[in-house]
């Protein structure tokens, strides 16, 4: 579940001495990331968590395409698609540092 919660731990050595220890643990989830196409020639990368992005990754054919810090919940990139195979690469980061990587690959484009 999604939040700040409370962890308790109560250790007892085999004599019966008993420590408690109290720790916050932040619940959260992974970003979400959607890589699509315009249909035309263009990939279409989105971004969206429910507290905040923190920074994104875009890597096209293996060149960097863009690196960004971000500080919002929603992200959207556009990037032209080149003639020939491609391949994109997109990772997404929220304040949490959770992860989500996903990969999208068109085959043979011509314009």
């Amino acid at each position: 579940r999604q939040g700040i919660h409370t962890l308790y731990i109560t250790v007892v050595d085999s004599e019966g001495n008993q420590q408690t220890k109290e720790q916050s643990v932040i619940g959260d989830k992974e970003p979400e990331l959607l890589i699509t196409t315009d249909g035309v020639d263009t990939f279409i990368i989105q971004a969206k968590d429910d507290e905040r992005l923190s920074r994104i990754k875009i890597v096209l054919n293996g060149e960097g395409v863009l690196e960004q810090e971000l500080a919002t919940t929603e992200f959207e990139y556009k990037v032209k698609i080149p003639q020939g195979d491609s391949l994109i690469e997109a990772t997404v980061y929220n304040l949490n540092e959770l992860v989500n990587t996903k990969r999208g690959r068109i085959t043979g484009f011509s314009r």
